[in-house]
């Protein structure tokens, strides 16, 4: 999601629909949303970088009706191998008829699979 001040919208809009071949981008307006009942929770994974992390989590998150509302990816050095560790934080806006306790149990099962760490946290004035 893109935020970008009303005058300036339609100009992005057709930059992006410019994209080189073989991407595909789709632009729609948005208003402010308000849903109520949505709770954010707060996603932090680290573990040994493997292709598909990010396509399971989200595969998971998706049968969950969860939205990623921010995600930041990274990969650093481990302290002592030297091998290549992946980090990823997120921000997820969860419908209220998600029961966070099933979330988490079916997010430590895929990341025990993955052989990664997961935390999720509520925040504490996340219902809006």
């Amino acid at each position: 999601r893109v935020s970008v001040d009303a005058d300036r919208a339609d100009a992005l809009a057709a930059q992006l629909r410019m994209a080189p071949a073989g991407l595909t981008v789709v632009v729609e307006r948005s208003g402010e949303r308000h849903e109520p009942g949505l709770r954010t929770i707060r996603l932090e994974l680290l573990g040994h970088d493997q292709p598909g992390i990010i396509r399971n989590i989200s595969r998971v998150l998706a049968d969950q009706a969860v939205n990623i509302e921010e995600l930041e990816t990274d990969t650093t050095s481990a302290p002592m191998s030297g091998d290549t560790l992946f980090r990823a934080r997120a921000s997820l806006r969860v419908p209220a008829d998600v029961s966070l306790t099933r979330l988490q149990s079916t997010l430590e099962e895929l990341a025990g699979e993955l052989m990664v760490d997961l935390t999720l946290e509520e925040n504490e004035q996340s219902v809006s």
